[in-house]
């Protein structure tokens, strides 16, 4: 997908173009397709649902700002009845110490934690199977890239997702 930053979700499936327009979260039941996210700092959010639904999300400040991933969570509810038993990775990305956003305000952005939150406004956490990469970007440019910290440099993250195919036609 071509991430821009914003609050846009759209559906894929085996026949989607290659060019998907400008969004920051892709999501599909076909098992045909695996979705992908690129992150250098964002946080990067993949879904999974046993039933099939599984989506890639780009949360960088301003799509989590927007609340990106609970309308995301929303599509699953409304479109795939999905109130449970989801599985949610929430991949590296910059720490809310390391993420200031307004000098003047002394003001710091946590995306995971704010993530979380949006999760919680829609699911029960304990209901789901959620799993956090504890690694702020920023801090360990050994092991992940940083664009705050590397700039143009910072190369990108890749983290994917794919559906499996309906239960007996493995």
């Amino acid at each position: 997908m071509n991430q821009v930053h914003g609050d846009t979700a759209v559906r894929v499936d085996r026949h989607s173009s290659t060019l998907i327009p400008d969004c920051d979260a892709i999501y599909s039941t076909d098992s045909g397709v695996a979705l992908g996210v690129k992150t250098a700092d964002c946080l990067p959010i993949l879904l999974f649902h046993p039933s099939g639904p599984v989506a890639a999300i780009h949360a960088g400040r301003r799509s989590t700002e927007r609340h990106l991933f609970e309308k995301v969570l929303h599509i699953f509810c409304s479109e795939f009845g999905v109130s449970s038993g989801m599985y949610i990775w929430f991949g590296p990305s910059i720490h809310g110490p390391c993420y200031q956003v307004d000098r003047q305000q002394n003001r710091f952005v946590d995306l995971l934690a704010e993530n979380v939150a949006q999760l919680a406004a829609v699911l029960d956490p304990s209901k789901c199977l959620i799993n956090h990469t504890y690694c702020c970007t920023h801090c360990r440019t050994d092991m992940f890239f940083s664009y705050r910290k590397e700039t143009e440099k910072a190369g990108r993250m890749v983290a994917a997702v794919s559906a499996l195919p309906p239960l007996g036609t493995q």
